[in-house]
């Protein structure tokens, strides 16, 4: 039984939680990794774990450091790499988790960066990936700003401060809006360091996409103001995958797993997975 944390590379607690269905083998597992200040609990991803484990599927989640219940300096990273280790360690505990059945990887916004990038580099044990709104741009931000973050960072990193999100444009659900802007886990603020190495893993990250030979499914709404669809697009268009999928929701906002029609996400992300498991799964 997969405990309730686990102690990452650097002697960092990650919190984590596994929910499998109530009656059945799991057809397979999803592993979730979320987005840049929430946590693997809040709204968007309860939504999910509820509608995975009533289909028939394992679901997998943690907290990225400096996130939720994990330890860490708050919306901190050292290095990204830090992210991609968790992670990695992570994946060897829900591999031996329970059943021995295929693994996917899903992440959302900051979390499915954070997806992909480990896809690239440790490919081996994943049988699909899922990318939701994944933060694969960042023209939002002017040139000058990230520039001179960059060089902020190094002198204060852990310098925290409000990107200048409109909250508004999370989701048109406005009831999950207010529910999941009182989460008192959520943070409102990032440091420097966490913006600088972002922006060195987008751009390092797509010089790798012709790597990604995963089967991928790529989610984005056309009305996304945070994560551009365009971001969406780039990864679909980039990736090395034969197999691949970009589906785009039209007029829904950003966060996809509680947005008004995520039902019908949540059905898409299951039909997509249980093709990728064999007639005999399906």
């Amino acid at each position: 039984m997969l405990p309730p944390t686990f102690t990452s590379f650097d002697g960092t607690s990650i919190r984590c939680w596994a929910a499998a269905p109530t009656s059945v083998r799991p057809a397979a597992k999803i592993l979730l990794v979320h987005g840049r200040g929430t946590h693997s609990d809040s709204l968007p991803y309860r939504n999910l774990r509820e509608y995975l484990t009533g289909r028939g599927f394992a679901a997998y989640g943690f907290d990225l450091r400096g996130h939720g219940r994990s330890g860490g300096r708050r919306s901190f990273v050292n290095q990204w790499r830090d992210f991609r280790e968790d992670l990695r360690l992570f994946v060897k505990a829900v591999e031996v988790d329970g059943a021995s059945v295929p693994l996917f990887l899903l992440g959302m916004s900051l979390g499915g960066l954070i997806a992909v990038n480990y896809a690239v580099y440790h490919p081996e044990g994943i049988q699909g990936l899922i990318a939701a709104a994944p933060a694969l741009d960042a023209s939002g931000v002017p040139a000058w700003l990230r520039k001179l973050n960059v060089v902020l960072s190094k002198v204060f990193p852990t310098l925290a401060l409000k990107p200048g999100l409109d909250e508004a444009w999370l989701t048109r659900d406005q009831q999950a809006l207010q529910e999941f802007v009182r989460d008192p886990l959520r943070q409102e603020k990032m440091t420097l360091r966490l913006g600088s190495e972002t922006i060195a893993a987008i751009s390092g990250t797509l010089e790798r996409l012709p790597l990604l030979k995963l089967p991928l499914l790529v989610l984005h709404g056309s009305a996304d103001a945070i994560v551009p669809p365009v971001a969406g697009e780039r990864l679909y268009q980039l990736s090395g995958s034969a197999d691949k999928e970009y589906l785009v929701y039209e007029g829904a906002y950003h966060v996809l797993f509680m947005e008004t029609n995520r039902e019908q996400v949540f059905e898409d992300i299951s039909r997509w997975v249980m093709k990728r498991l064999g007639p005999t799964c399906g």
